[in-house]
């Protein structure tokens, strides 16, 4: 997970506590990065574990925010990736795993009580797990309405659609690609699904000399189930 700063100076790591208390949002590992909006280029300067940042860093109350001291994090972006290939899971404790339930009305409520001109810093304005159930409902809220997120949770599924197009697309990005449909919705044709599957230039030459028919057809029949499940997600 990526923390962004526009610091060039360095000093502590600092993640605050809704990147890292909370299962669903916390990464595995944090890496600090110093962006340049001005002259448009980053530099990583900085990263360490969950279970690190957790164990040895310090958790500020007043800001709700954890500390790691710059001496103790590691600075060789390739050592980084090496151990993330060893150690993938590199979690550790959570403060908070099971939250109070907020209904419609308390979380308009709450909502309604941050937007107040003298509520300066919202996160910081209610108790940590009543802050925290407000900030899932409301990103998981989001997320449910996001077209994009919603097409990448398919693909990711066992649905037997998902899992063909998987093998389909290989190591391809599920992100580029749900947004290629997106854009295309709502004229998802066999043609279109197609050439987004494989590439413009591939499907064309597919189409003109491919020496196994049943593999085309084959992907035609893939196109048109796809479309039709993301028809269906997409309303």
């Amino acid at each position: 997970m990526v923390i962004p700063s526009d610091s060039n100076i360095g000093g502590d790591l600092c993640v605050p506590q809704e990147l890292v208390d909370l299962p669903q949002f916390a990464g595995d590992y944090y890496l600090g990065v110093y962006i340049n909006l001005d002259e448009e280029w980053l530099r990583f300067w900085g990263a360490c574990s969950h279970k690190k940042l957790t164990t040895e860093g310090v958790y500020d109350e007043s800001s709700r925010n954890y500390y790691l001291d710059r001496d103790e994090l590691i600075e060789d972006l390739e050592a980084v990736l090496i151990a993330r290939e060893i150690c993938p899971n590199e979690r550790g404790e959570y403060k908070f795993v099971n939250l109070p339930s907020l209904s419609e009305s308390e979380s308009n409520g709450l909502w309604e009580q941050l937007k107040q001109p003298d509520c300066y810093v919202p996160r910081l304005a209610l108790d940590s797990p009543t802050w925290l159930s407000l900030f899932i409902n409301d990103l998981v809220v989001a997320s449910n309405n996001d077209p994009i997120t919603a097409g990448i949770e398919f693909l990711e599924s066992d649905d037997p659609v998902a899992v063909r197009v998987r093998e389909v697309l290989e190591n391809r990005s599920l992100l580029e690609i749900v947004a290629q449909f997106n854009t295309a919705y709502p004229e998802l044709s066999p043609d279109v699904v197609v050439d987004i599957l494989v590439g413009s230039l591939a499907t064309k030459e597919t189409k003109r000399g491919s020496d196994d028919i049943a593999d085309t057809i084959e992907l035609l029949e893939l196109a048109i189930e796809l479309a039709e499940k993301l028809t269906e997600i997409w309303g």
